[in-house]
Protein backbone atom coordinates (compact mmCIF):
# COMPACT_ATOMS: atom_id res chain seq x y z
CA UNK A 1 0.00 0.00 0.00
CA UNK A 2 0.85 3.58 -0.99
CA UNK A 3 1.12 6.47 1.35
CA UNK A 4 -1.40 8.36 -0.77
CA UNK A 5 -3.67 6.14 0.05
CA UNK A 6 -3.02 6.11 3.96
CA UNK A 7 -4.62 9.75 3.41
CA UNK A 8 -7.30 10.51 5.38
CA UNK A 9 -8.94 7.06 6.34
CA UNK A 10 -9.55 6.51 10.06
CA UNK A 11 -10.52 3.61 12.20
CA UNK A 12 -13.23 4.21 14.51
CA UNK A 13 -13.40 1.88 17.36
CA UNK A 14 -17.19 1.33 19.04
CA UNK A 15 -20.47 3.30 17.84
CA UNK A 16 -21.52 4.74 21.01
CA UNK A 17 -22.67 8.41 21.31
CA UNK A 18 -18.43 9.41 21.60
CA UNK A 19 -17.94 6.88 18.59
CA UNK A 20 -20.44 8.29 16.06
CA UNK A 21 -19.56 11.72 17.61
CA UNK A 22 -16.07 11.20 16.53
CA UNK A 23 -17.13 9.26 12.94
CA UNK A 24 -18.96 12.83 12.36
CA UNK A 25 -16.44 15.00 12.67
CA UNK A 26 -13.89 13.10 10.62
CA UNK A 27 -16.45 12.79 8.07
CA UNK A 28 -17.13 16.15 8.23
CA UNK A 29 -13.53 16.67 7.58
CA UNK A 30 -13.46 14.60 4.35
CA UNK A 31 -12.14 11.38 6.15
CA UNK A 32 -13.23 7.94 5.20
CA UNK A 33 -14.60 6.25 8.13
CA UNK A 34 -14.78 2.83 8.89
CA UNK A 35 -16.49 2.01 12.24
CA UNK A 36 -15.26 -1.15 14.18
CA UNK A 37 -17.54 -2.61 16.87
CA UNK A 38 -20.79 -4.74 17.37
CA UNK A 39 -23.56 -3.80 15.31
CA UNK A 40 -26.04 -2.40 17.69
CA UNK A 41 -27.16 1.29 18.91
CA UNK A 42 -26.52 2.19 22.11
CA UNK A 43 -29.50 2.38 24.75
CA UNK A 44 -29.91 5.22 26.96
CA UNK A 45 -31.08 4.97 30.05
CA UNK A 46 -32.10 7.78 32.52
CA UNK A 47 -31.32 11.90 32.37
CA UNK A 48 -28.35 12.29 29.48
CA UNK A 49 -27.67 15.25 28.12
CA UNK A 50 -25.08 17.05 26.01
CA UNK A 51 -23.00 19.98 27.33
CA UNK A 52 -22.77 21.82 23.94
CA UNK A 53 -24.32 20.80 20.66
CA UNK A 54 -22.54 19.07 18.00
CA UNK A 55 -22.77 20.95 14.72
CA UNK A 56 -24.44 19.50 11.71
CA UNK A 57 -26.61 16.89 14.86
CA UNK A 58 -29.85 18.17 16.08
CA UNK A 59 -29.65 21.04 18.06
CA UNK A 60 -32.58 20.59 20.99
CA UNK A 61 -31.52 22.45 23.74
CA UNK A 62 -33.36 23.49 27.68
CA UNK A 63 -31.56 25.29 30.27
CA UNK A 64 -30.71 22.78 33.48
CA UNK A 65 -30.39 24.48 36.79
CA UNK A 66 -27.72 22.56 38.39
CA UNK A 67 -28.30 22.62 42.21
CA UNK A 68 -25.80 20.70 45.33
CA UNK A 69 -27.56 20.33 48.67
CA UNK A 70 -25.65 19.81 51.95
CA UNK A 71 -21.60 20.13 51.20
CA UNK A 72 -19.14 19.39 48.32
CA UNK A 73 -16.95 17.79 50.79
CA UNK A 74 -19.86 15.77 52.15
CA UNK A 75 -21.00 14.85 48.31
CA UNK A 76 -16.99 13.78 47.40
CA UNK A 77 -17.00 11.57 50.65
CA UNK A 78 -20.86 10.12 49.85
CA UNK A 79 -19.45 8.89 46.43
CA UNK A 80 -15.66 8.26 46.34
CA UNK A 81 -15.46 7.66 50.33
CA UNK A 82 -13.25 9.45 53.03
CA UNK A 83 -10.23 11.29 52.13
CA UNK A 84 -10.77 11.19 48.50
CA UNK A 85 -9.62 14.16 46.15
CA UNK A 86 -11.39 13.66 43.61
CA UNK A 87 -12.62 16.13 41.62
CA UNK A 88 -16.69 16.29 41.43
CA UNK A 89 -19.06 17.99 39.62
CA UNK A 90 -20.58 20.02 41.32
CA UNK A 91 -17.56 21.61 41.93
CA UNK A 92 -17.58 23.60 38.65
CA UNK A 93 -21.04 23.00 37.37
CA UNK A 94 -23.36 24.74 39.75
CA UNK A 95 -26.27 27.43 38.22
CA UNK A 96 -27.94 27.26 35.57
CA UNK A 97 -26.43 26.24 32.32
CA UNK A 98 -27.85 24.79 28.72
CA UNK A 99 -28.08 21.32 27.57
CA UNK A 100 -28.56 19.77 24.67
CA UNK A 101 -30.75 16.46 24.00
CA UNK A 102 -27.71 13.59 23.22
CA UNK A 103 -30.54 10.99 21.88
CA UNK A 104 -31.71 13.35 19.19
CA UNK A 105 -28.15 13.43 18.36
CA UNK A 106 -26.95 10.08 18.81
CA UNK A 107 -29.76 8.39 17.01
CA UNK A 108 -29.16 10.87 13.84
CA UNK A 109 -25.20 10.71 13.80
CA UNK A 110 -26.04 6.87 13.86
CA UNK A 111 -28.71 6.65 10.87
CA UNK A 112 -26.27 8.68 9.32
CA UNK A 113 -22.98 6.38 9.39
CA UNK A 114 -24.66 3.06 10.07
CA UNK A 115 -23.68 1.79 7.05
CA UNK A 116 -19.91 2.48 7.40
CA UNK A 117 -20.09 -0.19 10.94
CA UNK A 118 -18.25 -3.42 10.58
CA UNK A 119 -19.99 -6.41 12.82
CA UNK A 120 -16.89 -7.33 15.10
CA UNK A 121 -16.14 -8.36 18.52
CA UNK A 122 -12.87 -6.58 19.76
CA UNK A 123 -10.31 -8.44 21.38
CA UNK A 124 -6.27 -8.40 21.09
CA UNK A 125 -6.55 -10.88 18.44
CA UNK A 126 -8.56 -8.66 16.00
CA UNK A 127 -6.62 -5.23 17.35
CA UNK A 128 -3.05 -7.42 16.07
CA UNK A 129 -4.71 -8.86 13.18
CA UNK A 130 -6.28 -5.57 12.10
CA UNK A 131 -3.53 -2.71 13.43
CA UNK A 132 -0.78 -4.48 14.65
CA UNK A 133 1.17 -4.60 11.60
CA UNK A 134 3.12 -2.57 8.80
CA UNK A 135 0.48 -2.54 6.24
CA UNK A 136 -2.12 -1.40 8.66
CA UNK A 137 0.28 1.17 9.35
CA UNK A 138 0.51 2.18 5.91
CA UNK A 139 -3.65 1.60 5.10
CA UNK A 140 -4.87 4.02 8.30
CA UNK A 141 -3.79 7.36 8.51
CA UNK A 142 -6.05 7.66 12.06
CA UNK A 143 -7.18 5.10 14.60
CA UNK A 144 -9.65 6.25 17.43
CA UNK A 145 -10.74 4.25 20.42
CA UNK A 146 -13.67 5.23 22.40
CA UNK A 147 -14.24 1.72 23.61
CA UNK A 148 -13.90 0.97 27.38
CA UNK A 149 -9.86 1.41 27.89
CA UNK A 150 -9.37 -2.18 29.61
CA UNK A 151 -10.41 -3.56 26.08
CA UNK A 152 -7.15 -2.21 24.49
CA UNK A 153 -5.02 -3.35 27.27
CA UNK A 154 -2.70 -6.19 26.46
CA UNK A 155 -1.32 -6.07 30.03
CA UNK A 156 -4.15 -6.11 32.57
CA UNK A 157 -2.37 -7.69 35.25
CA UNK A 158 0.24 -4.89 35.10
CA UNK A 159 -2.04 -1.60 34.15
CA UNK A 160 -3.99 -0.01 36.61
CA UNK A 161 -7.82 1.47 36.08
CA UNK A 162 -9.14 3.28 38.63
CA UNK A 163 -12.90 3.17 38.59
CA UNK A 164 -15.90 3.79 40.84
CA UNK A 165 -18.76 1.53 41.29
CA UNK A 166 -22.56 2.95 42.02
CA UNK A 167 -26.11 1.89 41.85
CA UNK A 168 -28.21 3.48 39.52
CA UNK A 169 -32.06 4.11 38.70
CA UNK A 170 -32.73 5.20 34.70
CA UNK A 171 -35.67 5.56 32.73
CA UNK A 172 -36.46 3.13 30.61
CA UNK A 173 -40.62 3.85 29.12
CA UNK A 174 -40.35 1.51 26.53
CA UNK A 175 -38.88 -0.95 28.80
CA UNK A 176 -41.29 -0.22 31.48
CA UNK A 177 -38.39 0.86 34.01
CA UNK A 178 -38.94 4.42 35.68
CA UNK A 179 -36.58 5.83 38.62
CA UNK A 180 -37.77 5.52 42.04
CA UNK A 181 -36.81 9.11 42.99
CA UNK A 182 -36.96 11.81 40.59
CA UNK A 183 -36.59 15.97 40.77
CA UNK A 184 -38.38 18.90 39.20
CA UNK A 185 -38.16 18.83 35.31
CA UNK A 186 -34.70 20.10 33.95
CA UNK A 187 -32.57 19.89 36.94
CA UNK A 188 -29.85 17.62 38.32
CA UNK A 189 -29.60 17.58 41.97
CA UNK A 190 -26.07 16.80 43.93
CA UNK A 191 -26.99 16.08 47.43
CA UNK A 192 -23.91 15.56 50.05
CA UNK A 193 -26.59 15.58 53.44
CA UNK A 194 -25.70 12.36 54.94
CA UNK A 195 -28.84 11.70 55.77
CA UNK A 196 -29.81 11.47 52.42
CA UNK A 197 -28.90 7.74 50.41
CA UNK A 198 -28.92 9.24 47.35
CA UNK A 199 -26.31 11.25 45.55
CA UNK A 200 -27.78 12.35 42.54
CA UNK A 201 -30.80 12.23 40.77
CA UNK A 202 -31.47 14.27 37.38
CA UNK A 203 -34.65 14.99 35.84
CA UNK A 204 -33.19 15.99 31.83
CA UNK A 205 -34.89 15.94 28.57
CA UNK A 206 -38.03 13.95 30.19
CA UNK A 207 -35.89 11.21 31.34
CA UNK A 208 -34.87 10.54 35.55
CA UNK A 209 -32.16 9.13 36.77
CA UNK A 210 -30.87 8.53 40.26
CA UNK A 211 -27.59 7.17 42.05
CA UNK A 212 -26.90 5.94 44.83
CA UNK A 213 -23.33 4.84 46.34
CA UNK A 214 -22.15 1.11 46.43
CA UNK A 215 -22.42 0.54 50.26
CA UNK A 216 -25.44 2.45 50.33
CA UNK A 217 -28.19 0.08 47.98
CA UNK A 218 -31.78 1.09 48.33
CA UNK A 219 -34.95 -1.71 48.73
CA UNK A 220 -36.20 -0.99 45.36
CA UNK A 221 -36.01 -3.37 42.19
CA UNK A 222 -34.87 -2.25 39.02
CA UNK A 223 -30.87 -0.77 39.92
CA UNK A 224 -28.32 -1.15 38.01
CA UNK A 225 -24.48 -1.58 39.13
CA UNK A 226 -22.65 1.13 36.94
CA UNK A 227 -18.64 1.51 36.80
CA UNK A 228 -17.74 5.10 36.52
CA UNK A 229 -13.71 5.43 34.87
CA UNK A 230 -11.59 7.38 37.20
CA UNK A 231 -8.44 7.14 35.86
CA UNK A 232 -5.76 4.62 33.93
CA UNK A 233 -2.02 3.98 33.94
CA UNK A 234 -1.60 2.39 30.84
CA UNK A 235 0.40 2.73 27.72
CA UNK A 236 -0.81 -0.05 25.23
CA UNK A 237 -1.58 1.00 21.75
CA UNK A 238 -0.14 4.10 21.66
CA UNK A 239 -0.99 4.72 17.91
CA UNK A 240 -4.45 4.77 19.12
CA UNK A 241 -5.86 7.99 20.16
CA UNK A 242 -8.90 7.77 22.91
CA UNK A 243 -11.95 9.66 23.06
CA UNK A 244 -14.64 9.71 25.43
CA UNK A 245 -14.71 8.95 28.86
CA UNK A 246 -14.74 5.31 28.40
CA UNK A 247 -12.05 5.42 26.10
CA UNK A 248 -9.97 7.85 27.98
CA UNK A 249 -10.64 6.06 30.99
CA UNK A 250 -10.64 9.36 32.79
CA UNK A 251 -13.62 11.66 34.83
CA UNK A 252 -15.15 14.61 34.05
CA UNK A 253 -14.49 14.05 30.17
CA UNK A 254 -17.84 14.89 28.36
CA UNK A 255 -19.91 12.98 25.32
CA UNK A 256 -19.61 16.15 23.51
CA UNK A 257 -15.68 16.38 23.64
CA UNK A 258 -14.98 13.61 21.49
CA UNK A 259 -16.87 15.91 18.69
CA UNK A 260 -14.34 18.75 19.34
CA UNK A 261 -11.16 16.39 19.88
CA UNK A 262 -12.17 14.05 16.89
CA UNK A 263 -12.42 17.34 14.37
CA UNK A 264 -9.55 18.33 15.73
CA UNK A 265 -7.32 15.38 14.58
CA UNK A 266 -9.04 15.45 12.01
CA UNK A 267 -7.92 18.89 10.15
CA UNK A 268 -4.18 18.50 12.15
CA UNK A 269 -4.20 15.44 10.15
Amino acid sequence: MSLFNRAKRVAILGCGPAGMFAAHAFAEAGWDVTIYSKKRQSHMYGAQYLHSPIPGLPEFRTEVDYQLRGTLEGYREKVYGPRSTVQVSPATLIGRRLAWDIRAAYDTAYGMYESQIRDVSIDQKFLQGEFGNPAARNYWKAVVSTIPAPSLCAMPQEHIFLSQRVWAAGDAPDQGRLSPVTVPSSTVVCNGEPDIAWYRCSNVFGHNTCEWPLDRKPPVSGLAQVLKPISAICGCWPRIARLGRYGQWKKGVLADEAYVRASKLAHKG
